[in-house]
């Protein structure tokens, strides 16, 4: 399968339930995200393409991320969040929007998982916990599996290290040890079609 180039050329992207406004509303508002703007503005679009029913997140810090989620579902959808720590933003949380506390490298995680989802597989599975290899590997050897097929998994600060590294040492070492290239090297190893898109951490969209 090949592997396509990252699509830059941002002006033609076609917004859909989060236009433009909507974007720049929710990107502005606490919690902030953590992801380069133009960066997630594209994979949000691609997301929205698959129409989700039901997206997991891995590693949603206080929510940053997490709260677009539930305006691209479908109406009866759900959106999950993991994470180790219990530091997110509860405004996030909602009847279609659950966080589930816990190691994501533990069963007992990924059985708490699989009462949530019963029957359905994910859609959209958004990878940004652990960047260690101890940690992306793990997630994505444990949570790939649940992706149905035409989904698509992404990670998060899988390009070349940036000025980002540099100039935010004290917080890039409290998630991705500085500019571990575990995540790149996770994201490189797959062979599927895949994307990237980098104009800072860089983000990689893999199709099931």
């Amino acid at each position: 399968l090949s592997e396509k180039n990252g699509e830059k050329n941002l002006e033609e992207m076609r917004y859909k339930k989060v236009n433009k406004e909507r974007f720049e509303e929710l990107f502005k508002s606490e919690p902030i995200p953590l992801q380069q703007k133009d960066e997630f503005l594209w994979l949000i679009n691609k997301v929205e393409g698959i129409k989700p029913n039901v997206i997991v997140e891995i590693g949603i810090d206080k929510g940053g991320s997490f709260k677009f989620w539930k305006e691209v579902l479908s109406s009866d959808g759900i959106a999950i969040g993991i994470d180790i720590t219990d530091v997110a933003d509860r405004k996030i949380v909602g009847n279609n929007c659950i966080i589930l506390l816990g190691d994501s490298r533990e069963q007992k995680t990924i059985e708490k998982l699989k009462l949530v989802l019963k029957d359905r597989k994910i859609d959209f599975l958004y990878v940004d916990g652990l960047h260690e290899s101890s940690g992306v590997n793990k997630d994505y050897e444990n949570y790939s599996s649940f992706v149905r097929k035409g989904g698509i998994i992404a990670f998060h600060d899988c390009g070349e290290p940036t000025i980002f590294y540099h100039k935010v040492p004290e917080a890039t070492s409290r998630w991705n040890r500085g500019g571990d290239p575990s995540v790149k090297k996770l994201f490189e190893s797959i062979k599927s079609e895949k994307e990237l898109l980098q104009y800072d951490q860089g983000t990689g969209i893999v199709y099931v």
